[in-house]
C-alpha cells in the first residue's frame, strides 16, 4: 500500500472510531434518560394506585359501577412499587 492510501486509511479509521465513541456516548445518556423517565412513571402509577384504595377505602366513590371497576382494574394490576414515597428528580 502507497503512503497516500496508507494515510486516507488511517484518517477513515480514525473519524469511524470517533463516530462510534460519540454514538456510544449518546446512546447511554439515552437509555438512563427513558430509564429515568420509566422510573418516574412508575412512581406516579404506584401513587395513584394508593389514591384509588384510598378512594374506595373511605367509601368516596359513591357510584357502585366505579368502585367494581377500580376493584377490578386492582385485581388485574401488578404489585405497586417498593416505595411510592421515594419520589426520582424531574428530568
Amino acid at each position: 500500500m502507497d503512503a497516500g492510501a496508507v494515510a486516507v486509511k488511517g484518517h477513515v479509521e480514525s473519524g469511524v472510531q470517533r463516530v462510534v465513541a460519540s454514538t456510544a456516548a449518546a446512546a447511554t445518556w439515552v437509555t438512563g434518560h427513558v430509564d429515568n423517565r420509566f422510573n418516574a412513571l412508575e412512581v406516579e402509577l404506584g401513587l395513584l394506585c394508593e389514591n384509588l384504595a384510598r378512594l374506595i377505602g373511605d367509601d368516596v366513590l359513591q357510584i357502585p359501577r366505579a368502585r367494581q371497576l377500580v376493584r377490578e382494574e386492582f385485581s388485574r394490576a401488578p404489585a405497586p412499587p417498593p416505595s411510592a414515597s421515594l419520589l426520582p428528580a424531574r428530568c
